[in-house]
C-alpha cells in the first residue's frame, strides 16, 4: 500500500500480483506516516472508511490482480518455503510442502478463509473501489499507464520479493479442482474479466513460471 500526497493516489496492494515491485517503484512519493499507519495489504474499504472523506474521494486509486488460477498457484509455491517447514512452527498448519498443488486447493476453504482479489479492492456488495485495476500478465505496461494517469515519469519494474522455490515441475490442477476455483472465486473472474476455464489444468514448475507478468519472464499453461 502506498498513499502519496503529490501526486495524489492510493495505491492497494493486493497479495501475490507483483505489488512489492509497484511499491518499489513508487516508494519516493509515499506519505511515511500514513504507511506506518496502515498494513502494507490494508483493503480498500478500510482506507475509504478512516481515511478523511475528501482525501478518499480525490485521490486516484489502483491496484493490480492475477488470473485466479494463477493466484492460487502463486500462494501454494509462496507456502513451500523453508520458514513454514518446522512442525513446531507457529504457522506451519500453512505449509505445502507436504502436499501437491492439487491438494492444496481441494482443502484450503476447508482450513482458512482465504480473501478474494475483489475483497480486498471492492465493498462487501462488489462494488469496485478503484479508478484503474491493472493486470499481473500487463504488469509493466499497465504500469506504464498508472505513470502516464499520474504524469510521473515511467520506470522499469524491478523483480521485487518473487518466491523462490526449487520446485521445478508442472503442477496439475484437476477438473474439480478448477471448479474449486471457478465458484470460490467467481466474483474475481467476472469483477476483472479472466476467463473461467473448464477441465484440468497443468502450471509452470518453479524453472518456467511466469512470476514477474511482463518482466521478461513467460509462462505456458496447458488446458486439457
Amino acid at each position: 500500500m502506498i498513499i502519496s500526497d503529490e501526486p495524489n493516489f492510493i495505491f492497494i496492494a493486493v497479495p501475490k500480483t507483483g505489488s512489492c515491485s509497484i511499491e518499489d517503484a513508487l516508494e519516493p512519493l509515499m506519505n511515511a506516516e500514513l504507511k506506518r499507519e496502515f498494513h502494507k495489504h490494508v483493503t480498500a474499504m478500510r482506507l475509504e472508511r478512516e481515511l478523511p472523506a475528501e482525501r478518499w474521494q480525490n485521490a486516484y486509486k489502483f491496484a493490480f490482480v492475477r488470473e485466479p488460477y494463477a493466484w492460487m498457484h502463486s500462494w501454494y509455491r509462496f507456502r513451500l518455503r523453508d520458514a513454514l517447514k518446522d512442525p513446531a512452527g507457529k504457522y506451519h498448519k500453512r505449509y505445502t510442502g507436504n502436499i501437491s498443488f492439487n491438494e492444496f486447493v481441494h482443502t484450503f476453504s476447508k482450513k482458512e478463509l482465504m480473501l478474494k482479489q475483489s475483497d480486498v479492492i471492492s465493498t462487501q456488495s462488489g462494488e469496485l473501489l478503484m479508478d484503474f485495476v491493472g493486470r499481473y500478465e500487463k504488469l509493466q505496461s499497465d504500469f506504464d499507464t498508472v505513470c502516464e494517469q499520474l504524469n510521473i515519469p515511467q520506470k522499469k519494474l524491478a523483480r521485487v520479493n518473487v518466491t523462490k522455490s526449487t520446485a521445478s515441475t508442472d503442477d496439475v490442477l484437476d477438473a474439480a479442482g478448477v471448479e474449486v476455483i471457478n465458484n470460490y472465486f467467481s466474483q474475481d473472474f467476472e469483477m476483472f474479466g479472466y476467463t473461467k476455464h473448464a477441465g484440468s489444468l497443468t502450471l509452470p514448475g518453479a524453472s518456467s513460471s511466469g512470476n514477474d507478468g511482463d518482466l521478461g519472464a513467460t509462462s505456458e499453461r496447458k488446458v486439457e
